[in-house]
């Protein structure tokens, strides 16, 4: 676990030079951006109309567990915005803690980008957009809820797990919005600056040792 930490520095710093990058070139990405910019904004409202959401948060479960080979008994998702999923699969943080840093929906429509005429799919960036902002804002809003998959997995782990993911595959999502080059970059470049966190924090450690 304490490897993900030099891996969330690293990381951090890549997610930030593309988000950057995104910014700065506003007019190039604004369908991207528009959408994440309401989805921020729309965010109370829809907080309210809670179906979206534990459908999302359920079917990521679900997702996750067939990817460990789990069989899904039963998936209800109600009006109220109640719901859950029944699976029989190995217990792990991958499946228990994937809602939190798993954006299904722009995974989804970052997927089918590719697919779609250069005409039409530049506005499903818009889409794409939103659920990334609203599915941030929803997960911090569950992660300071006590939500049972964080207790059971332990805080401390389940926040240093699920910082780690959400912003590597956030990263991959940006990355994918300027180019599918840039995906490779992100990677490359959150990966140095890990491995330079990690020597510096090496070096912390025995100076630190050194000193006593």
């Amino acid at each position: 676990m304490l490897l993900l930490i030099p891996l969330i520095i690293g990381y951090s710093v890549a997610l930030f030079e593309t988000s950057v990058k995104l910014i700065y070139s506003f007019t190039e990405y604004w369908q991207f951006l528009s959408g994440a910019i309401a989805g921020i904004l729309l965010f109370p409202l829809l907080s309210r109309r809670k179906f979206i959401r534990t459908f999302e948060h359920e079917m990521t479960h679900l997702i996750f567990a067939k990817l460990f080979f789990g069989r899904i008994k039963e998936l209800n998702v109600t009006s109220e915005g109640e719901g859950f999923v029944e699976y029989t699969a190995t217990p792990n943080p991958f499946i228990g803690l994937s809602p939190y840093f798993f954006p299904l929906f722009s995974v989804f429509i970052s997927t089918i980008i590719p697919l779609l005429n250069p005409v039409f799919a530049k506005y499903f960036y818009i889409a794409s957009g939103f659920f990334l902002t609203n599915h941030l804002l929803s997960s911090v809003t569950e992660i300071f809820s006590s939500q049972p998959d964080i207790r059971n997995e332990g805080i401390i782990f389940s926040l240093i797990f699920i910082s780690f993911f959400l912003i590597f595959i956030y990263g991959l999502i940006l990355a994918e919005t300027i180019s599918y080059s840039h995906i490779l970059i992100f990677i490359k470049e959150g990966f140095v600056r890990s491995v330079s966190s990690l020597i510096h924090l090496k070096n912390l450690i025995i100076s630190l040792f050194a000193s006593l």
